[in-house]
């Protein structure tokens, strides 16, 4: 969860309009963003993979299909600007640590993005910075997979972390 000093509709903007999207969202979507829609996840570094908007409600609510996981944002109005939460619900626990690191780094990103700011760090410097406490506070278990970009399998147990 985070305090953006924004309000929902600039938020919503930034996490929907593809020119603002690809300055902080890990991978580019293509397709459209409607309930039902199929979507595909491409980066330069990783293999394309497939997706699908689940939820589409603007300006408060999206939720993906992220290859096997599941991505979801939700704004709220709040005093002084709006709240974001990011859902992430994955299969693998191992990866916990380093997506919570690379969602911070994200979160970070997107703030600047809404505040027409440039970031201050280079890519992956921020998950770098932020990775060790994640996987401290997640634990072992949770820090298995530490590579960022590499795309896993969905497992049995099902993860849920809040990016805060």
């Amino acid at each position: 969860m985070r305090h953006l000093d924004h309000p929902i509709d600039k938020v919503w903007s930034a996490i929907t309009l593809p020119e603002q999207r690809q300055q902080w969202f890990p991978t580019q979507i293509v397709g459209e963003l409607r309930p039902g829609a199929k979507l595909s996840f491409e980066h330069p570094s990783i293999p394309t993979f497939d997706g699908e908007v689940l939820v589409c409600e603007p300006p408060r609510v999206l939720e993906l299909r992220w290859g096997p996981d599941i991505i979801l944002f939700e704004i709220e109005g709040a005093p002084g600007g709006s709240t974001l939460t990011l859902t992430h619900t994955f299969g693998e626990h191992g990866k916990a640590a380093r997506d919570a690191a690379g969602w911070h780094e994200c979160i970070d990103t997107l703030e600047s993005v809404v505040s027409g700011e440039t970031p201050t760090w280079a890519a992956g410097e921020r998950l770098a910075e932020v990775h060790p406490s994640y996987m401290e506070s997640f634990g072992p278990d949770a820090s298995t997979v530490e590579r960022p970009g590499e795309m896993l399998d969905s497992g049995v147990n099902t993860e849920r972390v809040n990016e805060s």
